[in-house]
């Protein structure tokens, strides 16, 4: 009788770990050419962490092998693997998870022809940008992201993912799912980039241990800090270069005097300087610079909580912006849109993007959060257009290295809301 029941349990445990097939697949940029970083999700813990992958659907010639973690075993696992050596303008198909655990369904990804910076004719890309998400008021908005994977070379989302904060504690996780169960129709497809926003940082109260100090957004988002010889073994803050662009994602919520939370996560400063120099220095390879955060430099959003933080932020990075003449800063954290003209210090440089000599700022925190749009008083002189009548997402299309455009479009009606080129005859000094 003992045999049968010993037989029973290990049956009852085979099952249990077939049941946990891996979920939640999403891909990343590592800023190296010719790879990409995949990661995944498990519920219970598995014996590898792989990647099998090739040119053919159901035919995997090529095998990475990742690293797993967790935040809380009670919850799951979190897998990550780096391919490399991907060739350029290639389909890729893959399955991820432990080949005695369970494989995924297979998916599949295209290389972009301009992973190449040392190549400068191979400059161009299509991105999605936009923040403020959340699972909930953003069906239109994802419904409009998903028509753009077959165009888009990677997307991005500055920061407020999931808004799991704005729940009871007790559906923090559950929150977390439906934003991925959302966005599956794109994240196992393509890139998926992010930055922390003020609601990644815990969950509501009664606050969560595990859920402390951005520590969940860390483990389920993989950025490539460690590839770029980052300050932060963390997905704070990165940056890397695709299709002409120097892309420098920082982190508005830490690691700057004046920030509002205060977990360490290494010497931001100093690595933004260095980073900035060296993107500068390097234009003739890389022509643009686009800086991505979640909180603006600049806003007419009425909320003092907006504004409570902007004066630190702004000392911590207009001066840097301006010195290494950063192109375009994508930012969220209000629920809306704005367009700013080139301005520093507050004042307006101009009033065309020809040659800007100042800092252009793109609010796009208006995909849809649960918390509803941000209204916009008038009046700001810096403001060249502004949307808070419904949700929206915008795109930024790479021309070449003397072009660059930005497409603002409605969720609701997919309308093109807002348009306009920054245009340079000549090579920044």
């Amino acid at each position: 009788m003992a045999f049968y029941a010993t037989l029973s349990l290990l049956s009852l445990l085979v099952i249990c770990r077939a049941q946990s097939p891996p979920i939640q697949v999403h891909l990343a940029l590592t800023g190296n050419s010719g790879s990409l970083i995949v990661s995944w999700f498990t519920v219970n813990q598995t014996e590898t962490s792989v990647v099998l992958y090739g040119t053919s659907s159901g035919s995997y010639t090529q095998k990475a092998v990742g690293t797993s973690s967790t935040y809380s075993s009670a919850v799951g696992w979190v897998h990550d693997a780096i391919l490399a050596g991907l060739s350029r303008a290639t389909v890729y198909y893959y399955v991820v998870g432990d080949p005695n655990a369970g494989l995924s369904d297979e998916f599949t990804f295209t290389t972009s022809r301009n992973d190449d910076e040392t190549q400068p004719e191979l400059v161009g890309a299509t991105i999605p940008m936009y923040g403020d998400m959340g699972a909930t008021n953003s069906n239109a908005t994802a419904q409009r992201l998903h028509a753009w994977l077959d165009r888009a070379d990677f997307f991005f989302h500055v920061g407020d993912i999931s808004y799991a904060d704005d729940v009871e504690s007790k559906d923090f996780e559950r929150t977390w799912d439906a934003w991925f169960e959302l966005m599956a129709p794109v994240l196992p497809y393509a890139p998926y980039m992010v930055c922390p926003g003020n609601h990644e940082h815990q969950s509501a109260t009664p606050v969560i241990s595990y859920s402390k100090d951005f520590n969940v957004y860390n483990h389920r988002f993989r950025m490539p800090s460690v590839e770029n010889n980052s300050t932060t073994n963390s997905s704070m803050w990165y940056s890397f270069d695709y299709g002409g662009v120097h892309f420098v994602s920082i982190s508005t919520e830490t690691d700057y005097a004046g920030s509002e939370f205060t977990t360490d996560f290494g010497d931001q400063g100093d690595w933004l300087k260095r980073d900035l120099a060296a993107a500068h220095a390097n234009r003739a390879n890389v022509p643009w610079i686009v800086a991505v955060g979640h909180r603006p430099l600049y806003s007419s959003d009425v909320s003092p909580y907006v504004k409570l933080f902007m004066p630190a932020l702004k000392h911590f990075v207009e001066d840097l912006f301006h010195e290494y003449q950063v192109d375009l800063y994508v930012c969220g954290h209000v629920h809306s849109y704005e367009r700013s003209y080139p301005v520093y210090k507050d004042k307006v440089v101009s009033t065309d993007y020809t040659n800007p000599q100042a800092l252009v700022q793109l609010v796009a925190g208006g995909a849809g959060c649960p918390e509803g749009a941000a209204p916009l008083a008038p009046g700001s002189p810096w403001s060249a257009h502004r949307y808070s009548a419904g949700w929206g997402y915008g795109v930024l299309n790479v021309t070449d290295a003397k072009s660059l455009t930005w497409s603002y479009y409605r969720s609701a009606d997919d309308g093109l809301e807002d348009q306009f080129t920054i245009t340079r005859t000549s090579a920044p000094n």
